[in-house]
């Protein structure tokens, strides 16, 4: 074996800071044994083979992935040099090299002995490779048949020449394209081949002519930067405008008030800023935020009959501008949400310019507008591959004896169930209570064991962190894990045996101290899976005395007690009203309704609190500078002072000096005439609170470990591990302190760390915008071709906007009603009076009737009117009902 394996040492010269030379010897090792991919992964008798370089991979891999280009060869420098030059599209290549039926292949021409070629003297690393590419080249055409071409692919003339001259095939990818004679394909086709991170600095001249300003160099702007001339930061576009501004990192905001200053950057991207005249204006990118777009082409778009046509391409999201790409399916997209990639921004163009990739489908159509909110928001939702697939168990698993004698086992000693929401399939936590015969009480909270089968460093593990967290849309779920986990092996079903992650108190009931606590593995097996309806029953039926209906009531009488301590300790509890949709077979909504909490929402909740909390002192006991916990930063005073003073004007305050001070003002909130004030208030601090975040014990100081919210000096997640990927990383932490699990580097890199729970937290954001844009979808889709009036009250009001708490319904929303009236606003007294009837006045928490309709405007959006009703249009119409004559169909649950 070792006769195939020849040793090679490359010798690197280093300058130091202080001006001395380090000299480094690289063993890098050569084979002779390496596949060509030619009979295994690549067709044996294709029409050809194509080695693409390095810029067509990195703009044109929507070709690439279309599935018309087949029997490629990705070599090992082309992914090398990708990896460095955009790590998203490294991914997207490396899953084409994953999928078999693609037909890609990666070909390790850096460890062949007859590919592999040494940097020469004064030599720059980008002619290296690309001598290693041609290199390649030509190793395949002498080594393989024939009679099958093999094409190097590239758009760069100087590279086409050389290959010419060294009898090397190449073409481009638009005269490739051709050959197939597949024309939609040109549609993807990118139209230059600008870098997207250092086109912002190319140096363009300056001239009166041109629309934009010209960005600066580098140079300009790395000199400017040091001499604190312009300032650096990420730019907000406001949606729908031609404004926005600039957050820079000490939260201070820079205002961006015309089109011409955005000066062609994208919401997201990174800028530099001159800062003049209370405004600032965009001379440099230094990092685009370029991504895949969806959206619709302009629906007044003139169609022609053949041929390609420039066209307008509107993305769904406002903050982005029409894209200009050019297509030849005009008459097929008109009526379809399609994906499209910017491609470049000229200087004297109103509009970026871009390419088509990819269809979804009809507008309008519900899955269509699902798929639309998922890619928008980033949601990883794609089929499993098939190596994550091959780490899992088979269905038919069982537990083994052998597993079932490291474990506590809890399966008839205990009255363990689970209480969760109807239709809950992926089972994350069941829970048991005891009264001991000293009159103490054993709870249990017994988490599903997924780190049993999720196994560290595995392809299962690597995708499980990669989604990081399960997405609730209003009609399904996109799991974290495969389903054969999530609803089967790991879901603590009813009457089947599963492994848990088990937290084990002795509590006195009287005093709630906590006499001892353990984490150990077990084996349980639930009695029953309720909902909180079917629990609340059990637990009020005081004629059931069974074991169960014993265990609920011990369960919900010391949740009760902990919660009542954990509000005097200063916990808050906030509003955020969840909504209730029906559905019928066909998803399509039927009913639209607050969702009702009942005390066992509580009492569940409490216990999974209290065993979250334990978590977090046992790994910051063990591992003070390895924990992983779970932070919400106090909010800053600021944020509350439009609500302090829209209260002042109705009578009320609130202490926000301390979260203890605040829940005891929340208690107290209420007005006469309206049940909804307290409820409308909490919502309204709510939105007045920082994001909690997910982070290493090691990287704050203990000061900053603190959770507002829940007024806890330390917090994690350990109670579903099945949804959120930083469970997993708890309980694999949790099985260190206990022995079942040593330390590996995962755990303790802090840098993998760091990027691991920055990708949690970014998946965690991502997901709740998922799931608010899905109850937006789904609300549409109720009220559409209704006209209803509903009870709301007001939550606010300025002289532009008013917003508005629907309360059967249970959203909130803008009240459009004074669009085209005249209205005139007391900003003392935050009154809102009409012109034409100054009996007609809107203040915070007036109780007001509004009208709900959805409103198609252009671009095919569509969007919620509520607009005011006033007494003379709502005379002799009753309340909450459809104004049309059919009446809406509801669905009982």
């Amino acid at each position: 074996m070792m006769s195939n394996i020849i040793r090679h040492n490359d010798i690197i010269l280093k300058k130091t800071r202080r001006g001395r030379i380090l000299k480094t010897v690289r063993e890098h090792y050569l084979r002779t044994d390496i596949s060509n991919g030619i009979g295994t992964i690549l067709d044996l008798n294709a029409d050809s083979y194509l080695i693409p370089d390095v810029n067509t991979c990195l703009y044109q891999i929507d070709v690439l992935e279309s599935g018309k280009v087949k029997n490629v060869i990705i070599l090992q420098t082309v992914l090398n040099e990708a990896r460095s030059h955009n790590y998203s599209l490294f991914k997207r290549l490396k899953i084409l090299l994953n999928r078999k039926e693609k037909k890609f292949f990666m070909f390790s021409n850096e460890h062949h002995k007859d590919t592999y070629v040494k940097r020469m003297k004064s030599e720059s690393l980008i002619n290296r490779n690309i001598r290693a590419i041609q290199n390649a080249a030509i190793w395949y055409q002498r080594t393989s048949n024939q009679s099958i071409p093999i094409y190097l692919i590239t758009n760069d003339k100087e590279s086409q020449e050389k290959s010419s001259k060294m009898e090397i095939l190449s073409m481009t990818i638009h005269d490739y394209i051709a050959k197939l004679g597949i024309p939609s394909l040109n549609d993807l086709l990118v139209t230059n081949n600008l870098s997207i991170d250092t086109s912002a600095f190319s140096n363009e001249s300056s001239s009166k002519s041109k629309l934009f300003t010209p960005y600066w160099s580098s140079i300009q702007i790395k000199k400017a930067l040091a001499a604190n001339e312009v300032v650096q930061g990420k730019i907000s576009i406001r949606p729908g405008s031609q404004k926005g501004f600039v957050e820079l990192n000490n939260g201070k905001r820079i205002s961006i008030n015309s089109y011409k200053y955005i000066n062609r950057s994208i919401d997201g991207d990174v800028v530099v800023i001159q800062h003049k005249d209370q405004e600032g204006e965009v001379v440099g990118v230094v990092k685009r935020n370029w991504r895949i777009y969806c959206g619709s082409i302009d629906e007044e778009t003139e169609i022609k009959n053949n041929g390609s046509q420039w066209v307008f391409f509107v993305p769904v999201d406002r903050k982005i501008p029409k894209i200009r790409i050019r297509t030849s399916q005009a008459a097929e997209l008109i009526t379809k949400r399609i994906t499209v990639a910017i491609d470049s921004w000229d200087i004297n163009s109103t509009t970026p310019q871009g390419h088509y990739i990819s269809t979804i489908g009809e507008i309008g159509e519900i899955e269509t507008e699902t798929e639309v909110v998922l890619r928008e928001a980033n949601v990883p939702h794609y089929e499993f591959p098939e190596e994550v697939m091959a780490c899992l168990p088979k269905e038919d698993w069982t537990i083994s004896s052998s597993e079932l004698s490291k474990r506590k086992d809890y399966r008839y000693s205990r009255c363990v169930v689970s209480v969760d929401p109807p239709g809950c399939k992926d089972i994350d936590d069941a829970l048991h209570a005891k009264l001991l015969p000293n009159g103490n009480l054993e709870i249990g909270v017994h988490i599903a064991d997924v780190t049993h089968f999720v196994k560290e460093n595995s392809a299962l593990d690597a995708e499980a962190a990669h989604r990081s967290t399960s997405v609730y849309l209003v009609h399904k779920r996109i799991d974290m894990l495969p389903k054969v986990l999530t609803e089967q092996l790991c879901s603590l079903r009813a009457n089947v045996n599963r492994l848990a992650f088990s937290c084990i108190w002795e509590i006195n009931p009287n005093t709630l101290e906590i006499i001892s606590n353990e984490f150990h593995k077990s084996v349980i097996r639930s009695r029953a899976a309720f909902t909180y309806e079917q629990a609340q029953n059990i637990i009020d039926n005081q004629n059931d005395t069974s074991e169960i209906a014993v265990s609920l009531r011990l369960l919900q009488d010391l949740g009760k007690k902990l919660r009542k301590r954990r509000f005097e300790a200063g916990a808050l509890a906030l509003a955020s009203p969840a909504v209730k949709f029906g559905l019928d077979t066909d998803k399509n909504p039927t009913d639209l309704e607050l969702y009702q909490l009942r005390e066992t929402n509580s009492t569940v909740e409490e216990f999974m609190l209290l065993a979250n909390q334990a978590a977090s002192a046992q790994m910051l006991k063990m591992f003070p500078h390895l924990a992983v916990l779970r932070r919400h930063p106090p909010p800053d005073s600021s944020r509350f002072e439009s609500l302090l003073k829209s209260l002042n004007t109705r009578g009320l305050s609130l202490d926000v000096a301390s979260s203890k001070g605040l829940n005891d003002t929340l208690e107290k909130i209420a007005l006469p005439g309206n049940d909804y004030v307290n409820t409308i208030v909490r919502m309204l601090v709510t939105r007045c609170m920082q994001q909690a975040k997910y982070f290493s014990s090691g990287d704050r100081s203990s000061d900053e470990y603190y959770h507002y919210g829940l007024a806890m000096p330390i917090y994690t997640h350990f109670t579903s591990p099945i949804r959120r990927y930083a469970d997993v990383l708890v309980h694999r932490l949790l099985g260190c302190t206990i022995g079942i699990y040593s330390l590996s580097k995962g755990i303790t890199e802090r840098e993998n760390m760091r990027k691991t729970l920055s990708n949690t937290n970014e998946r965690t954001r991502m997901a709740q915008i998922a799931d608010r844009e899905s109850i937006s979808l789904y609300t549409l889709i109720f009220f559409k071709e209704k006209d209803i009036i509903a009870d709301a009250s007001v939550m606010s009001v300025d002289s532009k906007n008013v917003q508005v708490f629907i309360q059967k319904y249970g959203f909130s929303h803008e009240l459009t009603s004074h669009e085209n009236e005249n209205w005139t606003f007391d900003e003392e007294n935050e009154i809102l009076t009409n012109n034409i009837d100054e009996n007609l006045k809107l203040q915070i928490f007036d109780k007001i009737q509004v009208r709900i309709r959805v409103v198609v405007g252009r671009y095919h959006r569509s969007r919620l009117n509520v607009s005011l009703v006033t007494e003379s249009r709502i005379r002799n119409r009753s309340t909450d009902r459809e104004i049309s004559n059919e009446r809406p169909t509801k669905k009982t649950k």
